[in-house]
């Protein structure tokens, strides 16, 4: 066995093209269609990472990757790149798991019969504690996929539409914004998987899901490659979920976009594959990319002989608020040029499942079978792992990149520990019109999991500011919690100026 591994490694070692870290990205550059200032390389060997399916970072930024049954946590070294991996969950089914979260002290994982809960993350001895909720289908194409924290500190899964969704299988709240599960679904449940909503339905297939810094959510929606060319075909589309809103498709079809009672696409793309995606809210890129949502775009299938025949591609949209909803525009953030070839001479198909956020503000993207890729921006391959300065200020909660993550939540947890009146800073921080309205919205942000302690003066002060994006948060809020008391609050929302701020109370109504 020694012996084996040994080979293995020299092999690997003599894979590995002969010069500086530079001259191997530029190599790999070579073979890659990249905006400017971009770069990409290979960080991990499928050896390491096993099937490559979903991926998640946990608290102290190490990756973990779902191999097709369980799930590897890996670690990297000062060059960027992944070198050992250890499998610290198994039994997570036939293929996946298909979407993986860390939260405190708990891991889940979409795979086995649902989605699966562990325990004991952060003392390093993880207990599996089985299903949480109903049962789902996973490890399909259209199984359970994302798991995501929302800003009220709950889960949120993402189910497409062959997860076995139907009637109320998993709904056990009455408040629950949709009567019934249908098609692909947004699922909102507590920390501890016990009461559940679906949120939203009626998707064709979106294995991802995105929370935007406004705290909307987004999917890049399938199609079926065999309506090609039929009347009711609907292409690959950017879908905002409206809660208690119905995405349209039916079964084998899809209502026409003016259907007044299914909501139209921000975006239609043409054809595609959409996988994994997540929201960019870091700083190593350009300006332009923050608060854009970047998804993977797996191989495409031919019409007439459902064959593979593209290579995927990393696609990236940018959202702009307009009306009620979003206008998005979509760019090729990576794609292999045709013929492109690895440094063994093998072709790139870049069959893309997901991507992440890495602490130093690049992104990690897992190819199917074929390990992990790594792209950043500018000269210098940054580490991993960046150092990261003590602080305890509120101005330093206020600017922590990429707050969804785990990493980023337990470095709010380390400053907020230092912040005296938290709730109170963070309320004040809220209304203050003289403080940016990025900060201000962060702090909004931030009372997400504080929502059923805020009080109706400050809930109405929040609807009359001056700025749409601030009088929006109120309903959020009024979600969040479900007090009843709070309907003449949404009534007064209801008819707002900004048919932003109408539509979220009326989200928020669904509730109550």
């Amino acid at each position: 066995m020694l012996l084996r591994k040994i080979a293995t490694l020299v092999a690997l070692t003599l894979l590995i093209p002969r010069g500086s870290l530079a001259e191997v990205t530029n190599l790999m550059d070579a073979q890659f269609e990249l905006p400017p200032g971009f770069h990409i390389y290979k960080a991990a060997s499928a050896e390491l990472t096993g099937g490559s399916y979903a991926m998640t970072f946990d608290g102290q930024g190490r990756l973990l990757v779902g191999d097709g049954t369980a799930v590897r946590r890996l670690s990297g070294d000062e060059n960027g790149s992944f070198i050992r991996s250890e499998t610290i969950a198994n039994n997570l089914g036939w293929r996946g798991p298909q979407g993986l979260l860390v939260f405190g002290d708990k891991l889940y994982a979409a795979g086995g019969d649902g989605v699966q809960m562990f325990e004991g993350y952060a003392s390093g001895t993880l207990v599996p504690r089985g299903r949480i909720g109903n049962k789902f289908s996973t490890g399909g194409d259209h199984d359970a996929h994302t798991l995501l924290r929302g800003f009220d500190n709950h889960i949120y899964l993402m189910a497409g539409n062959g997860a076995g969704i139907k009637d109320r299988d998993h709904i056990t709240e009455a408040r629950s914004p949709m009567l019934f599960e249908r098609e692909a679904s947004i699922f909102r449940f507590d920390s501890d998987g016990t009461h559940w909503e679906c949120i939203a339905a009626d998707g064709r297939n979106p294995p991802n899901l995105g929370l935007n810094y406004l705290g909307d959510f987004f999917s890049f929606d399938s199609d079926m490659e065999w309506h090609v060319g039929l009347p009711w075909y609907r292409p690959v589309r950017l879908n905002h979920w409206i809660v208690g809103g119905d995405q349209g498709w039916q079964e084998v079809g899809a209502y026409p976009p003016y259907y007044i009672d299914a909501l139209p696409g921000i975006l239609n793309v043409g054809r595609g594959s959409p996988t994994w995606g997540t929201f960019y809210e870091h700083l190593q890129f350009p300006e332009k990319y923050r608060d854009a949502f970047i998804v993977c775009d797996y191989r495409w299938k031919v019409e007439s002989n459902d064959q593979y025949t593209s290579s995927g591609r990393l696609v990236c949209f940018f959202v702009k608020r307009d009306g009620a909803s979003w206008k998005a525009e979509m760019q090729t953030l990576a794609k292999p040029k045709p013929g492109a070839t690895d440094a063994t001479g093998k072709p790139i198909s870049f069959a893309l499942v997901d991507v992440k956020v890495a602490p130093d503000g690049s992104l990690v993207i897992s190819d199917h079978n074929q390990g992990v890729w790594r792209l950043y921006y500018g000269s210098e391959r940054p580490p991993l792992m960046p150092k990261i300065e003590d602080a305890d200020t509120l101005n330093a909660l206020l600017e922590l990149p990429q707050p969804d993550s785990e990493w980023s939540r337990l470095r709010q947890e380390t400053i907020a520990s230092k912040v005296q009146d938290l709730v109170s800073n963070l309320t004040r921080t809220a209304l203050d019109e003289k403080i940016t309205i990025k900060k201000r919205l962060r702090a909004i942000r931030l009372l997400g999991s504080h929502a059923s302690d805020l009080s109706g003066e400050f809930l109405s002060q929040l609807a009359k500011d001056r700025d749409p994006e601030i009088r929006s948060a109120m309903p959020l809020f009024v979600q969040f919690r479900s007090v009843p008391s709070d309907f003449e609050l949404l009534k007064k929302c209801s008819g707002d100026k900004d048919p932003f701020v109408r539509r979220r109370a009326a989200e928020a109504l669904t509730r109550l």
